[in-house]
């Protein structure tokens, strides 16, 4: 990118569906033709954090239950976003 485009900020309210934003990927993979990452920005602000499956995740990564994040969390609050843009028609496919 050159530096000069601007996004399109898209506030959300909650997680995205995972499972039909996998099913959107499934389907629409042959017909995505972007050549550029689109300049959609999605938002979500003020993200809860379950105590409860912050614990599990603690316990299944190896983490020690603390009062903080650990640094790989935030990626799985963001990871359905990140689905949602890339399933967007505009994202650029594997050609």
């Amino acid at each position: 990118m050159d530096g000069t485009s601007t996004t399109t900020p898209v506030t959300v309210d909650a997680a995205p569906n995972l499972a039909a934003l996998y099913a959107k990927a499934v389907a629409t993979t042959p017909t995505r033709r972007g050549d550029a990452l689109p300049t959609t920005e999605y938002v979500r602000e003020e993200v809860p954090v379950d105590r409860d499956h912050l614990a599990d995740y603690d316990r299944v990564c190896g983490f020690g239950l603390r009062d903080e994040l650990p640094p790989t969390y935030p990626h799985v609050l963001a990871f359905g976003l990140s689905v949602r843009l890339m399933t967007d028609p505009a994202f650029p496919r594997r050609r």
